[in-house]
């Protein structure tokens, strides 16, 4: 009896699914090849890995990159990534080398399959402060932030996490986890500007809300009220000459 009427009702409500899937436009997913071996991590230049990133990142569905070459990171690769994607060698192995200076792969969300790739040589360093607390170094080879990540018949070797330093040559904020600091706190990806912080930091008005990467950020508003920008994630806080100075973000000084 409980068979019939299952039946019954898939009967009765597959016509209403088969009009469902014609009606509803279906999601493409596209394919990037990386054929350039030398990228800076800007995405700004086509068929680099970070532009690859960037493509499927903005485009709908579930999309591929195939490495057609060996890449070489020659630059902090700021392109996250932030969506479905699947990344993989063409019919040769290919690898992606962080030269003993950058973190191949940055990976901030999504279901992310990685297969057949060697990932090696690769640095997350810390950024450096004078008096402040020092970035973290983490994620030598890969870093993963969030998402559903797999991993498979993939070597990451040679890799090196490391925190900042002290150093006479940054600030009193906190250190980023790659940006140095000034009085501004370092950012995920880039250093602080006076006191403005790292990778997005302005400075200019209270905000309890940071952004993902930036560092904390002091400055004075035109009634000479203190005002300040707490560091986001991977951020360095602020230094402050007349008050407490600002917490870094997780991973920041």
């Amino acid at each position: 009896m409980k068979t019939t009427n299952s039946q019954s009702k898939n009967a009765k409500t597959l016509p209403y699914a088969i009009a469902l899937v014609l009606t509803t436009p279906l999601t493409q997913a596209a394919t990037f090849n990386v054929t350039r071996p030398q990228d800076t991590g800007s995405g700004l230049t086509a068929n680099t890995l970070s532009w690859a990133i960037l493509q499927a990142n903005t485009a709908p569905g579930r999309d591929t990159i195939v490495l057609n070459t060996d890449v070489e990171i020659r630059g902090v690769m700021k392109r996250l990534i932030d969506s479905d994607i699947t990344l993989l060698s063409d019919s040769t192995r290919r690898t992606i080398d962080g030269r003993n200076q950058y973190r191949p792969l940055f990976i901030k969300s999504g279901q992310v399959f990685i297969h057949g790739l060697d990932i090696q040589n690769g640095l997350a360093k810390g950024g450096n402060s004078s008096l402040g607390g020092k970035g973290a170094g983490l994620g030598g080879g890969v870093f993963i932030y969030d998402g559903d990540v797999t991993i498979s018949e993939t070597n990451i070797k040679n890799s090196l996490a490391r925190g900042g330093d002290t150093s006479s040559f940054a600030g009193k904020g906190g250190g980023g986890m790659f940006g140095r600091s000034r009085e501004g706190g370092g950012g995920l990806f880039a250093s602080a500007s006076g006191s403005t912080g790292g990778y997005g930091g302005y400075g200019n008005y209270q905000n309890t809300h940071p952004r993902f990467g930036q560092g904390g950020s002091y400055s004075y508003d035109y009634n000479y009220w203190y005002v300040y920008e707490n560091a986001g994630f991977g951020g360095g806080g602020f230094f402050s000459p007349h008050d407490i100075g600002g917490n870094g973000g997780f991973g920041g000084g």
